[in-house]
């Protein structure tokens, strides 16, 4: 699936190469192959989605996996994208091929539950964890991952 990145002027483009769900905070993300994203709400299926919350949807990069030499899902992410996404700010907004749209809040802040899962890894990520955002406009994601 395709995603391009609007804000101060047009800011890439890449792919979604994943997509995670998590049924509540302390369980561990699980791979899905499609997933509802649900305007105002974030994604279907995820403890995460609420129209209160302003962390409906959390996106890392690849890039910051490779970096970090991290193994699959260290990050808790719900997408992982295949672009760089250290120059997004919040308000760009995020347009994906299956017509969803999201808008970027804020750098997600890597908290000490990661140590649970690997210890020293709450240091070691900095602010390499990813990008929250809310679901603007709905959409199906997984039928063109690419």
């Amino acid at each position: 699936m395709k995603l391009a990145l609007r804000g101060a002027g047009e800011l890439g483009a890449g792919h979604v190469v994943a997509l995670h769900l998590r049924a509540c905070a302390r369980s561990a993300p699980c791979r899905v192959q499609a997933v509802d994203a649900l305007a105002g709400h974030g994604l279907g299926g995820d403890c995460h989605a609420s129209v209160l919350s302003p962390r409906q949807v959390l996106i890392a990069s690849r890039l910051s996996y490779q970096a970090l030499g991290l193994p699959p899902m260290a990050l808790r992410e719900n997408v992982l994208v295949d672009l760089p996404i250290d120059g997004i700010v919040p308000g760009s907004r995020l347009r994906f091929s299956s017509g969803a749209e999201m808008v970027a809040m804020c750098r997600c802040e890597p908290c000490g539950r990661l140590d649970r899962h690997q210890r020293g890894l709450q240091s070691r990520i900095g602010a390499e964890r990813g990008l929250l955002a809310r679901v603007i406009d709905g959409g199906c994601f997984g039928r063109e991952m690419g």
